[in-house]
């Protein structure tokens, strides 16, 4: 077994222990808050899912690509602490001197585990450094320019109230927001240029940079739920905190894992990614439409609603479609001619049957070496390894299927 993977194995031995102790050591610390002051920052799932999120964040950071990624994850976990413990001193009885100056940067932090992990994700997939900058400083001038002028209160905070924001902050956060697309947007350009074997690992680094944009469009959906599907405002709060946990762990995984996901797989977690986009829009969607047409009738609303699940059904059948197109491996007959002289020569060896010690000492090789070749030439081939298939056998089928 490799170094790497014992110390994979390693963490995730410890990493389980430690995020359920500091999950229920923090969800027990916030129901000591009296139950007078315990808004949703304090609310136990609230703070569950912000722990963990932060926690599991960190110990994911070690698997990151590239030191940009890892240095992005990491501010993710610490963002997503910081935003427990200002919401829990905010609450706390005896911060009426530093709850105002907690609250307006509480505020505004929540942007934090949205656009780190488009970072990490940009990082990962080497992207220039323009397009890092792009949305770190449209989030960062947001922030700045939204604590300077929101003045949310103790009690706003620990009733879950709309906070009192002027149109500056208005304008900053729809920029901030605005500049979320800038991720998915340049993956989707390099998406389609990437070459194929590295296709996997663009499409699960596209779902990690979308996957702020889902948690964005269910809070902007909080409004909807709020006013017109009569979703008590705590709960909802109570909600998008753990979305916004969850949003950002998901990515975090996604980003730290792409180099390791076979096209199988990637398949899986784009189509999935899909169907989670359009469940948020059908359900916002769907709250809206029936709002405004249940004054012409209950028949008018579900037609409308049918029509909105069955369009986007229709659309998750043709994203699933176009994936598979763009992760369908080449002819065999091409994959075999990328293979070079020594790699054809190796897998000749393994059709024939022989292990890797044989094919060592028939061609005169270290195992190591030999074991490299067969790792290259199976990567040139698209088996995968978590396809599910035994590799060494398939790639003994295409030999033989080749006419060779």
């Amino acid at each position: 077994m490799s170094a790497d993977r014992v110390a994979t194995l390693g963490s995730a031995r410890w990493a389980a222990p430690v995020i359920a102790a500091a999950a229920v050591g923090f969800a027990a610390l916030s129901l000591l808050l009296p139950s007078s002051t315990r808004g949703f920052p304090g609310h136990p799932l609230a703070v569950g899912a912000l722990t963990v999120a932060a926690i599991a964040v960190a110990v994911i950071a070690r698997r990151a690509p590239s030191r940009g990624a890892r240095r992005s994850l990491l501010a993710t976990s610490l963002s997503l602490a910081l935003y427990l413990a200002l919401g829990l001193l905010v609450l706390a009885p005896s911060s009426s001197v530093s709850a105002p100056v907690a609250a307006r940067v509480w505020s505004v932090l929540w942007i934090a585990p949205i656009v780190l992990p488009q970072l990490a994700a940009l990082s990962a997939g080497q992207a220039p450094r323009r397009w890092l900058l792009i949305p770190g400083i449209a989030s960062v001038a947001a922030a700045i320019v939204a604590v300077a002028v929101i003045r949310p209160d103790v009690e706003t905070v620990a009733t879950a109230a709309d906070l009192d924001s002027p149109l500056i902050a208005d304008i900053t956060s729809s920029l901030a927001l605005a500049a979320l697309l800038v991720a998915p947007i340049w993956f989707a350009v390099h998406l389609g240029r990437a070459p194929r074997d590295g296709r996997p690992r663009m499409l699960v680094l596209t779902v990690a940079s979308i996957i702020p944009v889902i948690v964005v469009a269910f809070c902007l959906g909080l409004s909807v739920f709020r006013g017109q599907g009569g979703v008590d405002p705590t709960n909802g709060s109570v909600a998008f905190v753990v979305v916004l946990a969850l949003g950002a762990l998901s990515s975090a995984f996604a980003t730290a894992t792409a180099a390791e996901v076979g096209a199988h797989n990637a398949r899986r977690i784009a189509v999935a990614t899909v169907i989670v986009a359009l469940i948020v829009a059908i359900v916002v969607a769907g709250t809206a439409l029936v709002a405004s047409s249940l004054r012409h009738g209950t028949t008018l609303s579900a037609v409308l609603v049918a029509a909105v699940t069955i369009a986007s059904m229709a659309i998750v059948f043709a994203a699933s479609r176009a994936i598979a197109r763009m992760l369908a491996p080449p002819p065999v007959a091409d994959r075999l001619g990328s293979l070079s002289a020594r790699e054809t020569e190796v897998l000749s060896k393994v059709a024939a049957g022989l292990g890797n010690a044989d094919i060592a000492a028939s061609l005169h090789l270290s195992e190591r070496t030999v074991e490299s070749h067969v790792r290259n030439l199976y990567t040139k081939l698209g088996l995968a390894a978590d396809d599910n298939t035994n590799r060494r056998v398939a790639a003994t089928r295409m030999w033989h299927e080749s006419g060779f």
